[in-house]
């Protein structure tokens, strides 16, 4: 953390401009005692919790909107799996698209692609 935090949080959740409901993830306002901001994400997902500082308010915007879509299309099993994992699945997948993953899956399913089982004396 950039320091002591200050009792004082306030609470900035973002809101639609024609509803006035509060977006989720919401983002908070830290107040420091040396005088410095930062802008917090803070949300649980999978009995975890993400909490995120960011030195701007945008930063903390654009983090929780990444969460929000994120959890829109791969709903919260996306944050089940580490973030390496997550990156080294991102990195394997695109090393395999020209070889047709696709294909490659469904073989590797079949079972045409297993290794052949050793002989027992």
């Amino acid at each position: 953390m950039m320091g002591n935090l200050r009792r004082v949080k306030e609470t900035n959740a973002m809101t639609t401009a024609k509803t006035k409901t509060k977006l989720w993830p919401p983002i908070h306002k830290l107040t420091y005692t040396s005088g410095k901001t930062a802008w917090q994400v803070a949300c649980m997902l999978n009995g975890q919790r993400i909490r995120e500082a960011f030195a701007t308010k945008e930063e903390a915007e654009t983090r929780a909107a990444e969460i929000r879509v994120k959890v829109e299309n791969e709903g919260a099993a996306a944050f089940s799996l580490p973030a390496r994992v997550r990156v080294q699945a991102a990195e394997a997948v695109e090393k395999l698209t020209p070889f047709n993953a696709s294909s490659m899956a469904m073989r590797i399913n079949s079972g045409a692609c297993s290794p052949p089982m050793p002989d027992f004396p």
